[in-house]
């Protein structure tokens, strides 16, 4: 074999390495930005559950308010009435 024909082969073998290479790079290149677009999905899921659930503890703490409020009004009403 000779050395040209040897340097021949060592640079194709090369650049089908550097191919390879750069193909599968590529699919995780994609891969990657499928994780990512997963990830943004469920952090923007997750926010929107949790401000439901804010929503839903604050509005039952406005409800509890306005109930002791009532419940204190009719107290009043009623030791005015039997005063």
């Amino acid at each position: 074999m000779s050395v040209h024909s040897h340097n021949s082969e060592t640079e194709r073998r090369y650049n089908s390495t550097v191919l390879r290479l750069q193909k599968i790079l590529e699919v995780e290149r994609k891969k990657l930005r499928g994780v990512r677009n997963s990830y943004a999905k469920e952090i923007a899921s997750r926010t929107e559950l949790e401000n439901m659930l804010r929503k839903t503890v604050t509005d039952v703490k406005d409800e509890i308010k306005e109930s002791r409020t009532r419940n204190t009004r009719r107290g009043l009403q009623e030791i005015e009435l039997t005063v």
